[in-house]
C-alpha cells in the first residue's frame, strides 16, 4: 500500500497523471471511477486514513 490514491477514469485526461507517476517511479495506487460517480470530501477523507 501507497501514501498515494490516484483517482481515474481510462477514458478521461488522469493518463497525464499516470504517465507523470510513472516517470517519478513514485508508488501509488489506482482507483478505478465511473463516470458520473461523485467522490466527496468524506469518501477521501475516509480513503486517507
Amino acid at each position: 500500500m501507497s501514501d498515494i490514491t490516484f483517482y481515474t477514469n481510462p477514458q478521461s485526461q488522469g493518463q497525464i497523471v499516470h504517465w507523470m507517476l510513472e516517470e517519478l517511479s513514485v508508488a501509488y495506487d489506482t482507483q478505478w471511477i465511473e463516470y458520473g460517480e461523485q467522490i466527496n470530501e468524506d469518501t477521501i477523507q475516509s480513503t486517507a486514513s
